[in-house]
């Protein structure tokens, strides 16, 4: 498939000893709606029809994951950087069927991070490394509120989101080896995803007032 300007992850493993593929791009390619099984973490129908990829199922992701992050408190470029880290080694280990899952045997893994699935599962990653992440006091009960408010969307279903992908991470849970953290980060420095991110704040910074105190 051709790259595309999106993140993240068409799925892959991180046992303890790091083996597993990286990939940081959707694919373009549409779903096959009509045979695709639907999960909560499914869009329920395009949102953008005349868009293609992630955009046709939900608003443009790099502004999409930056307004979630300002919903849940998470506001610092440093600190944005970190909880989508963490974000988006969550939602590999999530969707990985090679993630251990012997606490919860009836536990599978989560739908791959596909244009369908992208932002409800970038949400529920948020929201857990943002929970994680010591930049960040409010609880993941606050931020599932917070975000049902912010993206229209019902409370009790983005907790069961956020429940979904908890137990999907599977006997690691949500701890990340320093190694883990470092091989994400040196790939996701480069991603396009990151880059507009920086481009976004850059403007946020251009545009707002300097006051000068007499």
């Amino acid at each position: 498939a051709s790259s595309s300007p999106s993140l993240l992850l068409r799925g892959g493993s991180h046992d303890q000893d790091d083996k597993g593929s990286i990939a940081l791009q959707i694919p373009q390619q549409e779903e096959e709606e009509e045979k695709d099984p639907l999960s909560i973490f499914h869009a329920s129908s395009p949102a953008n029809r005349q868009e293609t990829a992630a955009a046709r199922w939900g608003p443009n992701l790099a502004s999409f994951l930056q307004h979630a992050l300002h919903v849940v408190g998470v506001v610092a470029p440093k600190d944005q950087e970190r909880i989508l880290l963490l974000a988006l080694l969550y939602m590999d280990r999530a969707s990985s069927v090679a993630t251990p899952r012997s606490q919860a045997p009836t536990c599978c893994a989560l739908p791959y991070c596909l244009p369908r699935t992208v932002h409800r599962l970038s949400l529920a990653a948020i929201l857990l490394a943002a929970a994680a992440s010591s930049c960040n006091l409010m609880t993941i009960h606050q931020g599932c509120e917070r975000i049902a408010v912010a993206f229209n969307m019902c409370p009790q279903q983005v907790e069961a989101m956020v429940w979904e992908m908890k137990q999907a991470l599977g006997d690691f849970g949500a701890l990340v080896t320093p190694s883990q953290y470092q091989q994400f980060q040196q790939t996701w420095r480069s991603s396009p995803v990151l880059q507009q991110l920086m481009e976004n704040q850059r403007h946020e910074e251009l545009a707002t007032p300097v006051v000068v105190e007499q």
